[in-house]
């Protein structure tokens, strides 16, 4: 289908040729410059305009990062909206991290006194390697593939030449469980400060469960329509190339 669009300044014709089922996918090209217009393809019975969706793309990626970025302000996740908070909930996860980190605390310090050398040689290392973002975890591994044999070699020799061979295979039969329960304490000592500055946001804002909830709805929401209209361009794409 063709219909005029306009004018040029010289008088020249322009007209918009459409392309495509009314009833699927159709293309508007102008013929100056053979400029795409439109993009359109009918939606639950609503032809929506694909060309002015990129721009809400667009728009609703700034707005998640936003609220990614408003999460971790109030020290919450998305789950943690889900859950309903209360004084006795609160009371009893801090008992129970409390006494978590209590039990694994003598571990956890063997393990950061093991590996505490080498990971801040490993951070010292990567500031002193040129690297890309995308690099970056391969030069960490390939830095600690180097300096943390190197310093438990050293560190094992000390222990046997001073304390025997007895602390020798403590410290063996420790390198490796040490370790995971220093992360996994290092990981929970986060997880409780987050918990507390959530709480802490809560009791200075009371809305703000509410407002952050009622946010996740609607970007829910609009993820929906927006994976509804890919699905029908896509469909669309499928018909036009029949």
């Amino acid at each position: 289908m063709m219909r005029s669009f306009g004018l040029l300044e010289d008088g020249r014709s322009i007209e918009a040729i459409t392309l495509g089922e009314p009833s699927g996918l159709q293309l508007e090209v102008l013929t100056y410059g053979a400029i795409l217009r439109r993009l359109s393809y009918p939606v639950l019975g609503v032809r929506r305009d694909f060309i002015l969706h990129f721009d809400r793309l667009e728009q609703y990626v700034r707005r998640l990062q936003s609220f990614a970025a408003d999460l971790e302000a109030a020290g919450l996740t998305v789950a943690a909206l889900a859950q309903q908070r209360s004084a006795g909930r609160a009371v009893r996860f801090a008992l129970r991290q409390a006494f978590a980190l209590l039990v694994g605390a003598p571990l956890a310090a063997c393990g950061f006194l093991i590996h505490g050398v080498p990971y801040a040689l490993v951070v010292v290392a990567l500031a002193w390697i040129p690297h890309t973002a995308e690099e970056e975890a391969t030069d960490k591994m390939a830095a600690g593939l180097v300096l943390y044999p190197l310093f438990w070699c050293l560190e094992g020799w000390l222990l046997w030449h001073y304390g025997g061979a007895v602390a020798l295979a403590v410290f063996i039969a420790l390198l490796v469980p040490a370790g995971f329960v220093a992360l996994s304490w290092r990981a929970r000592i986060a997880r409780v400060g987050r918990e507390v500055r959530g709480l802490a946001r809560a009791l200075r804002e009371p809305g703000v469960l509410a407002r952050l909830r009622g946010e996740r709805d609607q970007l829910l929401q609009e993820l929906k329509e927006l994976a509804l209209l890919s699905d029908a361009l896509s469909r669309g794409n499928s018909e036009m190339t029949r």
